[in-house]
């Protein structure tokens, strides 16, 4: 059997793909980022992706995992390729390669932090964690937390708070060194090295000052969350930032573990791509890089999580993290742009808007209106008194 022609996934689906989404749909099978923009269909795509990659004999159903950021959005996308694949199935479009796939079998669709809450479960007791490890509730993190706080023999003096405080500020500090894949150790390290860099050149002008003490403050914080670390793994617990922590810890020492999930999981489309972190990157290019069947999604446009550790330099560099095995080809960068879900008056203020974001964001291209019944649509200006 060949690969699905255009009308073969247009009969299939009951509607026609755009020529972008076709060429995102179809492209090969390397690794492949696909910059979308707002209402361009990219849960469709990827939908449409899976059957043409099932209909075309290079997958069985089984062996497609997709990941994404909300457990809303998993249960979107899983509902897509159910639709997509069972249209498949009614048509009778199956590769005499695929006989012997189970008929049960079905893409995997998760969660980043359930991806990774399932490597622990399988593979976790190499790290000390007994499948089903407790899970610690925001309570419950708090107080045990609070305790380690009260009960350090470190030197707190520097953080000159109250132990509630300091409580807060050791799981930030926790969070935030999980999300952007930094070690404590290193954290303190470089403290160490640019406090020691600032107190050579006392006296210091107000700014260094503050930097000194910040740098005195953060290698103690550091520290502490070492112990904080230790104290859960001790219990055999873990809190939701562990799950991607621990997981990267896993890969990163066993590399079985690589080759069972890449042997699992033949394709992997990655969607919210924008919204991923420093940490879920690199636990995504360690698990599945090299030139595996990846195809991330997203839009450098809507990146609004910044403040918990995204990165859309994910998306951007999305090439040089996934290189393809062969050194002689370059990693996909396919566009969708044409948007059914407003009207072109809507259009052209989010153009307007959201311009100077496409000149930095390679593959970010205007949003142009598709057919839709939707009419111009209606912009409205207002001022308030307060935001």
């Amino acid at each position: 059997m060949t690969d699905l022609t255009p009308a073969q996934l247009q009969y299939v689906l009951g509607f026609a793909l755009s020529d972008e989404q076709w060429a995102a749909v179809s492209t090969g099978l390397g690794p492949a980022v696909i910059v979308a923009g707002a209402g361009t269909g990219k849960t469709t795509s990827m939908a449409a992706r899976v059957s043409w990659l099932v209909g075309s004999g290079y997958a069985t159903p089984d062996s497609v995992l997709g990941l994404t950021f909300t457990t809303k959005a998993a249960a979107q996308l899983l509902a897509a390729m159910r639709s997509s694949l069972g249209a498949l199935e009614r048509e009778g479009v199956v590769d005499p390669r695929l006989d012997d796939a189970e008929p049960e079998g079905e893409p995997q669709v998760l969660t980043y932090h359930a991806f990774s809450a399932r490597i622990l479960a399988e593979h976790g007791i190499r790290l000390g964690f007994e499948p089903g490890a407790t899970m610690l509730t925001d309570g419950a993190r708090q107080q045990l937390a609070y305790r380690l706080v009260c009960r350090t023999t470190l030197p707190l003096g520097p953080l000159a708070r109250s132990p509630i405080v300091v409580t807060g500020s050791l799981l930030a500090l926790d969070d935030e060194l999980a999300e952007l894949d930094v070690s404590p150790v290193d954290l303190r390290n470089f403290d160490v090295g640019l406090a020691a860099m600032l107190a050579s050149h006392e006296p210091l002008q107000k700014i260094g000052e503050t930097m000194l003490a910040t740098c005195n403050q953060r290698e103690v914080l550091a520290t502490l969350v070492e112990q904080w670390r230790a104290e859960k793994a001790s219990r055999g617990m873990m809190d939701f930032a562990d799950q991607i922590r621990l997981a990267g810890v896993i890969i990163d020492r066993y590399p079985d573990v690589i080759a069972d999930l890449r042997d699992r999981y033949r394709f992997v489309l990655l969607d919210e791509y924008q919204d991923t972190s420093i940490a879920q990157r690199r636990l995504l290019q360690r698990a599945f890089g090299d030139g595996h069947s990846v195809l991330a999604v997203g839009d450098p446009c809507q990146a609004i999580y910044g403040w918990r550790g995204a990165s859309v330099d994910n998306i951007d560099n999305f090439r040089a993290h996934f290189p393809p095995s062969d050194l002689g080809r370059v990693t996909s960068v396919l566009s969708l742009s044409e948007n059914r879900r407003s009207g072109p008056r809507i259009l052209e203020v989010a153009n307007r808007t959201s311009h100077h974001l496409r000149e930095v964001h390679t593959g970010a291209r205007p949003l142009m209106a598709g057919d839709n019944d939707k009419g111009p649509g209606r912009v409205v200006s207002a001022l308030f008194d307060t935001y």
